[in-house]
């Protein structure tokens, strides 16, 4: 069966127009962390690498995100780029949202810095019709979010790795990404991606959980139970 990546690959390729593309990859970055945790490292960063096509049609001179790629049509000079939400977001709408979730996962100042450079493109749009750029809206209050870490040093299989996750997963937390570090070489590649997963590490050889805000962690819990009081 394939990935994931692969299908978002192939769908890239395929494509002329990226609302698809990005769709697509909004709704699995939705569930990325879900799916990130089943992963290897290396996967993992072959699939960050392929959610993010927006160079392709991003507008480096006035910001926002074009509909197409250039040159997708040999007999159309003209690339579209809309501003507006309506009943399809528009493509720079997914394009920001995509880009600030990722951003949790790399920890990329680049995606940061496209992501704001957009939203500050479209501030008359908004200010001015407000109901237009909804799924924009929802992207700058993701935005103001803190970002929460959630790390889970353990085995995949164990029993209290699997509460742990569970206990996680049973609340909603905006903002939020979750990693598991099943061993010491995850965590070094992983540490490429996030330097401050290099200190995440199991207590007494336990299953350990470390909730962090902004890349500023809790002490370390290796009680399923403690999780709750923690996200509280």
């Amino acid at each position: 069966m394939k990935g994931p990546h692969q299908a978002l690959t192939n769908l890239k390729e395929e494509l002329s127009s990226f609302m698809k593309y990005l769709t697509f990859s909004f709704s699995l970055i939705e569930n990325l962390d879900h799916y990130y945790t089943k992963l290897s490292a290396d996967n993992r960063k072959k699939l960050l690498i392929t959610l993010f096509p927006e160079k392709l049609i991003y507008d480096k001179e006035n910001s926002g995100f074009f509909m197409t790629r250039k040159g997708h049509d040999k007999n159309i000079n003209i690339r579209i780029k809309e501003d507006t939400d309506s009943v399809i977001p528009s493509a720079s709408s997914v394009a920001v949202l995509n880009l600030l979730r990722l951003s949790r996962f790399t920890d990329s100042k680049e995606y940061i810095s496209i992501a704001e450079k957009t939203m500050r493109s479209v501030l008359a749009r908004i200010n001015q019709s407000p109901d237009q750029a909804a799924q924009l809206l929802v992207s700058m209050i993701f935005s103001l979010a803190k970002p929460v870490e959630i790390m889970i040093a353990g085995e995949k299989n164990n029993e209290n790795t699997s509460l742990m996750l569970q206990k996680v997963y049973d609340r909603y937390i905006q903002g939020r990404i979750v990693i598991l570090v099943n061993n010491g070489d995850t965590r070094q590649k992983l540490a490429g991606l996030l330097p401050f997963i290099s200190s995440v590490k199991r207590v007494s050889k336990k299953t350990t959980a470390y909730i962090c805000t902004n890349r500023t962690c809790n002490t370390p819990v290796t009680d399923p139970e403690a999780i709750d009081r923690l996200l509280n």
